[in-house]
């Protein structure tokens, strides 16, 4: 059996106890000095200790002749019991590896390659699959030769049924099992809110559960647009697919998107745009302001640049630095200083 889990020593409520790896149980809370039993030669054959502690190994071997069944090495677990069943030496009457099944296993150690007469294997089918018929296989002796019996079993996925479909919507394709997937379609002039593809679970559901919509376009309104400061929202309308348009007081300029759209989630699209300031052109002692003869009457728009000249024997405070305008700031005060 599978001891308590663990992540570290600390883990473990008794100090005696170790977190350590326990085989197929994982991370687990381990006494080290607890002892395995003894274990007895098979007939035929013999067996050898490398300890009785955790982690500590029996391997088994046969004599002359015989062949070996079973499990070749076995592994002294934390619960203080060896892995796995005793091999036994058979005279070449055995069963080799047992039957593979599509999205099935069976219970035995993967690492066994070789059964005694007698064995029954249970199968199971993977997770999402529904089990049908006889799941035993068992290691039988027919004229000296031995062979797998079953198991007769067939592993079907799970189905989730055909998916409703929305309102004035309908879903495409005809795979309703474990793995597969569904799309949602609308009729025109309807619009899909809500996710467009559901996939079957292993517990035969559809996710996501909710199903989407096909909402009228026309019953989509957004809400109404505000003002950026100092611009205006231009619009017509409110509803799905119209657009809304941005603009700004003369001489501000319009930072972000320009046109916004109602989408079928009741939004706008994007971000609101801002309406960023112009800046006064500076005076400047000893030199001068030089810009685009374009700019209008003293002042310069959001975002552009200025170059300053300075008379003979001055040089300006920030040579390197260009002079941006910066939502109605500069970025920094130009002077022209002795040279």
């Amino acid at each position: 059996k599978c001891l308590r889990k663990c992540s570290n020593d600390e883990d473990c409520k008794s100090k005696k106890k170790k977190c350590l790896c326990d085989g197929v149980c994982g991370m687990s809370c381990i006494k080290p000095e607890r002892e395995c039993p003894e274990l007895e030669n098979p007939e035929m054959g013999s067996v050898v200790l490398t300890g009785r502690l955790f982690g500590d190994k029996a391997k088994y071997s046969c004599d002359p002749g015989q062949h070996l069944v079973g499990l070749k090495e076995r592994t002294c677990r934390g619960d203080g019991e060896w892995s796995g069943a005793p091999a036994q030496c058979k005279h070449n009457i055995f069963c080799k590896e047992a039957p593979e099944l599509p999205h099935a296993r069976h219970n035995a150690l993967p690492e066994q390659t070789t059964f005694p007469l007698e064995t029954v294997l249970q199968y199971q089918c993977s997770h999402g699959y529904s089990t049908k018929g006889f799941p035993n296989a068992k290691c039988l002796a027919i004229d000296k030769r031995a062979s797998w019996y079953g198991p007769d079993i067939s592993c079907q996925p799970k189905s989730c049924g055909s998916p409703q479909d929305p309102s004035n919507g309908y879903h495409s394709g005809d795979c309703y099992t474990y793995g597969c997937k569904t799309d949602y379609h609308c009729m025109q002039g309807y619009e899909l809110v809500g996710r467009g593809e559901r996939t079957c679970q292993a517990d035969g559901t559809w996710l996501p559960r909710e199903m989407p919509a096909c909402v009228l376009v026309t019953a989509v309104e957004c809400p109404v647009p505000e003002n950026p400061s100092f611009g205006t929202a231009i619009y017509t309308s409110c509803q799905y697919n119209s657009v809304v348009s941005y603009e700004c007081r003369y001489g501000y300029t319009l930072v972000g998107e320009q046109t916004r759209r109602c989408g079928p989630d009741r939004k706008w699209s994007g971000n609101a745009p801002k309406c960023q300031a112009p800046c006064v052109i500076p005076k400047v002692d000893q030199g001068r302001v030089i810009f685009e003869s374009n700019s209008s009457l003293n002042q310069i728009p959001h975002g552009h640049h200025l170059e300053i000249q300075c008379e003979s024997r001055y040089e300006p405070n920030t040579m390197d630095a260009p002079l941006v305008c910066n939502n109605g700031t500069w970025s920094h005060m130009p002077k022209c200083l002795p040279g």
